[in-house]
Order: C-alpha cells, then sequence, then structure tokens
C-alpha cells in the first residue's frame, strides 16, 4: 500500500477509535447531533479581529484520571506562519475535558527556543506513557528565509524531539535540550540514510515530522517510532519512516536521570545550572566509554587526567541501576557542538 494512503486511513481509523471509545456505546448517540456540529469537539479561543484569536492545527489526546487532555499546535489566526521576527505556531495548547464536549483552556506548554532546532514552530504533538512518566513526542521546525521578503520564509529542517511530565494535570513538562530522532547525523544520532538531510530541489525542505511512538508492551522489547520523511531517491514525495529504541530513547531518559540527580548543583547544559561544570559539549569531547568511567569512578578519571576542579564528583553514581547508567551516559554522549 502506498505509505502515504496508509499514514493518513490508519490517522482516521485512530481517531475514530478515540472518539468511539470515549463516548462509549452507551453515549453514541450524543456524540453526532445531526443538526448541528459534532457535541465531541473543541474550539480554540476566538475574538475579533485584531483581537487574539486561534484555532487547532495538529493535536494528540490523552485519558488520565478523570480528565481527557488535550494538545496541539496553537495558531493564531490572521498571522503569517513567519514574518521577520514574528513566527506563528510556536507553542503547545492545552485543554481538559471530562466528557469531550465541555473543555477548559489552561496554559499553553512548551515553546520555540530561538537559535536552536526549535526556534521556529512546534508541530504534531504525539502522547505516550510508560512506567508513571508521560512522554510529548514533536516536530521542532527551523525555518529559512529565501528572499528578503519578510514573509518569504520556509520550515527547511524539521527533527523529533521530547518533553516528558509527571506532572497529575500535564501542565509542567521537562523538554529534552537535544532532539532525539532526525535525518541528519549529528547531535550524537546517527542520521537516517535513505532521508533527505539538505533538501537539492529548488525550496525544497526536509520533511521529518508526524511522530507516532509505541512504547514496548514486555522485557526486551524495543520503543517504536514512526515518522514522515522525504526519501532521497524521490525527494517530491513522502514515505514513513520507522527507528526502533536505543539512541533516541535512551537519550531522552537520560535526561530525566539527569534531573533527578540534581546533576546541575555541579554542572549546566544550555547554561542551567552551575556553569562551572558545562556539558554541552562533553560528547565532542568524550567517548560514551570515557563519559561512563567519569561517572563510576571519577576519583581515578580526575587522577588519570589531572583534573583541578574540587570537590571531586561523588562516587556514589556507580551504584544507579544499570538502565539509567546506561540512559545518562547516552543523554552526555548526545550532547553536542
Amino acid at each position: 500500500m502506498d505509505p502515504r494512503v496508509y499514514a493518513l486511513s490508519h490517522g482516521l481509523f485512530v481517531a475514530a477509535l478515540l472518539l468511539a471509545g470515549a463516548a462509549g456505546p452507551a453515549h453514541a448517540q450524543r456524540v453526532y447531533d445531526p443538526a448541528t456540529t459534532p457535541r465531541a469537539k473543541f474550539v480554540a479561543d476566538l475574538a475579533p479581529y485584531p483581537g487574539p484569536s486561534y484555532r487547532t492545527k495538529d493535536f494528540t489526546i490523552i485519558k488520565q484520571d478523570d480528565w481527557y487532555h488535550l494538545f496541539y499546535t496553537r495558531v493564531r489566526r490572521f498571522q503569517p506562519s513567519h514574518w521577520n521576527a514574528s513566527v506563528n505556531e510556536a507553542t503547545f495548547g492545552h485543554a481538559i475535558s471530562r466528557d469531550l464536549e465541555n473543555w477548559q483552556s489552561l496554559d499553553t506548554v512548551l515553546t520555540v527556543h530561538p537559535g536552536e532546532w526549535d526556534a521556529h514552530h512546534l508541530w504534531s504533538p504525539t502522547i505516550v506513557q510508560r512506567q508513571g512518566v508521560t512522554w510529548m513526542f514533536y516536530t521542532g521546525v527551523r525555518d529559512s528565509q529565501m528572499s528578503a521578503a519578510p514573509g518569504d520564509w520556509i520550515p527547511r529542517t524539521q527533527t523529533i524531539g521530547a518533553a516528558y511530565s509527571t506532572d497529575p494535570m500535564l501542565e509542567q513538562w521537562t523538554r529534552v535540550p537535544q532532539p532525539v530522532w532526525q535525518p541528519c547525523a549529528s547531535n550524537g544520532l546517527p542520521g537516517v540514510s535513505w532521508a533527505v538531510c539538505n533538501p537539492s530541489i529548488y525550496r525544497g525542505t526536509a520533511d521529518f515530522r508526524d511522530p507516532f511512538v509505541l512504547p514496548p508492551t514486555g522485557p526486551g522489547q524495543s520503543w517504536l517510532l514512526y515518522y514522515t520523511a522525504r526519501w532521497r531517491m524521490d525527494p517530491w514525495n513522502h514515505v514513513v519512516g520507522v527507528a526502533s529504541s536505543a539512541a533516541a530513547q535512551d537519550a531522552a531518559k537520560g535526561a530525566k536521570v539527569y534531573e533527578a540527580q540534581k546533576c546541575s548543583v555541579c554542572h549546566s547544559i544550555g547554561g542551567k545550572g552551575n556553569t562551572k561544570g558545562a556539558l554541552d559539549a562533553v560528547g565532542s569531547t568524550l567517548t560514551a566509554a570515557e563519559i561512563r568511567e567519569w561517572i563510576v569512578d571519577p576519583v581515578g578519571m580526575a587522577a588519570k587526567h589531572k583534573a583541578t576542579r574540587k570537590p571531586v564528583m561523588t562516587a556514589k553514581y556507580a551504584s544507579l541501576p544499570k538502565e539509567d547508567l546506561d540512559a545518562l551516559v547516552a543523554y552526555m554522549a548526545s550532547l553536542k557542538k
């Protein structure tokens, strides 16, 4: 089957299942009111022009406890996607409901980061829960200006990032600083050999977006990340790719271990934490094996490399569970210039 047709049909099928499961057989008659629009719907904040008025674009929905949580790309109406320094589609909206009919809008979650891989837009969120942590995978977009015209920008570079939350109401999120999957080899990731990395066609874009993630269902199984990309052999069209586990998910989990172990007391990443121990480019200067040695035997490594910083890092991290240690090493190795 044409992968584009499969992706569309699969997406519609999943959406239908969500609505059917949310309403339940006993309430099937109220999901669609034949005289009006569907009752099970959400409408973003509206206001007369030129007031702030929004619409939803890409979205994902999940139920946690008694609440349905809707996350969506928030589009400002009557505003271009990119005009000079002003960008649209730059945050995710968040709304909650108990019945899919009556919604309450909450504060936005996540935002763009100028100068980074998600500098201009946030697209296509998807939610997955695993071992008490809610993960959001999404597309970060970096535009390129094609001429001097203030609105002549294209979404040239696209990568897949992640954030996680342990907040019961999913209002507080921690963004993983580096992408978790991308077409080009960098940031500690191998890239995708068959996907367009640097577009060669006129005004082409390295589309790499629309993540859909399946967590493992048993011991020894992999995470699966499905995504849309352009094929190098036919860069005019899209295909669906799939990546399994390790690198991307381990790095994302490692960011959580870094935070849980309060590593920022002695170190910093992206200017957050103790800047005397900046780790932003540690993956460019140390191998994964060396990073592991620094974590499990800091005294020995300090003596070996004649490190002068005091106090020497504690050796307690050598007792971390193996999967946490592996994830922390993967995360550190992904931090590259």
